[in-house]
């Protein structure tokens, strides 16, 4: 790192609670926590590098500032390419949102780049997929929770979070919480029951304009059903069930989600929808087996699957 870094301005912005509600609800909750991980990371990197600003105000930065920051998160916070990445990512957000010049807006970022790619070579062998919950795994989970494994409550609420996050395509972050906010948090009148009570519709914030100020899920005690409870859940339920509990996590309902959907033949527009992506970054959820690689060979082939 250079021993000085460019000069910077500060630039005030005004403030307005409800521009700032907006720009909270362009991300998701867990989306939010990293960005603003990142955020504080790289605030830390810029007061050790002796750079000050106001408090209603960030640093203006550039592309060499930015290639400091990645070797920082590198070689002093020890942290993974995909996290550097996110911590870019939050900087870029909030750098947006303060209205500070910033080299993103001209697409100038070649050597930022580069070193990312240059991390991403440095990390060598990758992590072991995700692996999805999908409809078959689902349905051994419900089954195992059928027959008893916490109490009566948790088994039946256990399988109904499951069951939510699975056919709603959600985040994990969408169904669990620390801290109730019903602004933000999945809440009891966001479940709207069809006549016949054979289906329901579930209201997701976004669409929100009154609040319920009872969770949707809450533990047998009335503690709030986090994400730490929420996958070590999962993990006892899969373990019990004969599955390796390390191959999963939180994440896994919404790629077993895309996964089985994809098997079942469900058009790729009607899969956008349901997972709510707004773009085909969707087509990396869906995990492809084995067996169907090899049908897919024989039908190049013209020959009957085996």
């Amino acid at each position: 790192m250079p021993d000085t870094l460019p000069a910077y301005g500060q630039i005030d912005y005004a403030a307005d609670p409800g521009l700032d509600h907006l720009w909270e609800q362009a991300l998701s909750p867990h989306t939010r926590t990293v960005y603003n991980s990142g955020l504080r990371a790289f605030l830390m990197f810029m007061s050790m590098s002796g750079v000050t600003w106001y408090p209603q105000a960030l640093p203006c930065i550039n592309e060499q500032v930015l290639l400091n920051f990645v070797s920082h998160c590198h070689y002093k916070l020890k942290v993974t390419h995909s996290t550097t990445r996110e911590y870019l990512s939050g900087v870029r957000f909030h750098i947006l949102s303060h209205g500070v010049n910033n080299p993103w807006c001209n697409n100038t970022l070649l050597r930022l780049q580069t070193i990312m790619r240059s991390l991403k070579k440095l990390a060598g062998v990758r992590a072991a997929p995700r692996l999805p919950v999908t409809i078959v795994i689902l349905k051994h989970i419900v089954r195992t929770l059928n027959g008893g494994l916490f109490s009566a409550y948790l088994d039946i609420m256990l399988a109904a979070a499951f069951c939510t996050a699975f056919f709603g395509f959600l985040r994990c972050g969408e169904l669990t919480y620390h801290h109730f906010n019903p602004s933000q948090n999945l809440s009891m009148e966001d479940v709207v029951f069809a006549s016949e009570n054979s289906k329901f519709h579930l209201k997701l914030k976004a669409s929100k304009l009154t609040y319920s100020e009872d969770p949707l899920f809450v533990m047998s005690d009335g503690t709030a059903f986090t994400r730490t409870v929420f996958v070590s859940s999962l993990k006892s339920v899969l373990t019990a069930a004969g599955w390796n509990d390390r191959q999963f996590n939180g994440h896994s309902f919404r790629i077993g989600a895309a996964t089985s959907a994809a098997a079942a033949n469900v058009p790729d527009h009607l899969i956008k929808t349901l997972g709510r992506w707004s773009s085909d970054s969707y087509l990396r959820y869906i995990r492809t087996s084995d067996s169907a690689i090899g049908k897919a060979h024989y039908a190049m082939c013209g020959l009957p699957s085996v």
